[in-house]
């Protein structure tokens, strides 16, 4: 059903765009009343699109703001720290003598171009630090797409949402120690 109205609208915004363009005979106001006609189911898609690119470049991504040196007994073979549940998207449930904490918080960055950021960060308790985080953007589409989305959640996000982003995320904030060379 939702198939058969989106067609039927598209159809009739095409005749109603045919129908103006026919009516008017200048050309410079048919090149006007065209792209008027294209930009407004568009015009949120082009500005969006632009603002998440930019946003993903400029802010997607792990960013370290601090490094936590630990004893190797922390970590597994693979350098993952052992407090880290990998079965996990999230760090919700991460904690290490309740010293470090996994936090996430999801808000609109625009409601109206309807870009989420997403971020998973680690953050020190005694102080409320955030030591780094990994911050996801996601762009969900214009407001046509909106208009017909059967609620699928669908959208682009970047970087691409991975547990391996926050396996990594836990790599670089907590780092082994060193072990010292004994000598006799």
């Amino acid at each position: 059903m939702l198939g058969l109205i989106t067609i039927s609208i598209f159809i009739s915004y095409v005749l109603a765009l045919y129908f103006i363009l026919t009516a008017i005979k200048d050309k410079r106001k048919k090149i006007i009343a065209a792209t008027i006609m294209i930009l407004i189911p568009t015009w949120d898609v082009i500005i969006g699109r632009a603002v998440f690119y930019t946003l993903c470049a400029t802010n997607g991504g792990i960013n370290i703001y601090q490094t936590v040196e630990l004893e190797p007994e922390y970590f597994d073979e693979d350098g993952v720290p052992l407090f880290f549940d990998r079965n996990k998207f999230s760090l919700n449930d991460m904690t290490l003598g309740n010293q470090y904490v996994g936090n996430e918080e999801r808000r609109y960055v625009s409601k109206l171009l309807n870009i989420i950021t997403h971020h998973e960060d680690i953050v020190d308790v005694k102080n409320n630090q955030s030591l780094g985080l990994v911050r996801y953007y996601v762009y969900k589409g214009g407001w046509v797409f909106n208009e017909l989305d059967t609620g699928s959640g669908s959208g682009d996000s970047c970087p691409k949402y991975s547990s391996k982003n926050t396996i990594e995320l836990s790599r670089k904030v907590f780092i082994k120690k060193s072990q010292g060379i004994e000598e006799d």
